[in-house]
């Protein structure tokens, strides 16, 4: 059983009592296609962390178990992302929908 595999069955496991972004797709194709991103998103970013999904980004823009705006306007958002058993952290522009940035954050504790 490859290492994918046992995250994927862990993930599916866990039930916590917060909000979470399940397997299934929050949002229509046409909604993800329509996300405002930077160009430092679209180039660097994405080009490394290629496994990112337009969904995940979505459902914490949607459903954030917590929000904080940082020093510069622009706005952190967190949702537990079920199918890897791990918290997304995606950084808007202050306008709260351009998003700048987005990975997975290992010190996130809710």
């Amino acid at each position: 059983m490859g290492r994918h595999t046992i995250l994927h069955q862990v993930a599916l496991l866990m039930e916590p009592e917060y909000t979470m972004c399940a397997r299934q797709t929050l949002c229509s194709d046409s909604q993800t296609n329509s996300m405002k991103t930077t160009h430092y998103f679209r180039t660097s970013v994405m080009a490394r962390r290629p496994y990112l999904r337009a969904e995940w980004v979505q459902c914490v823009l949607r459903n954030p178990i917590d929000t904080q705006v940082q020093a510069n306007g622009r706005i952190r958002r967190w949702a537990f992302i079920q199918e890897v058993g791990k918290y997304l952290r995606v950084v808007t522009e202050p306008d709260g929908e351009t998003v700048h940035n987005a990975f997975f954050d290992r010190r996130f504790r809710p």
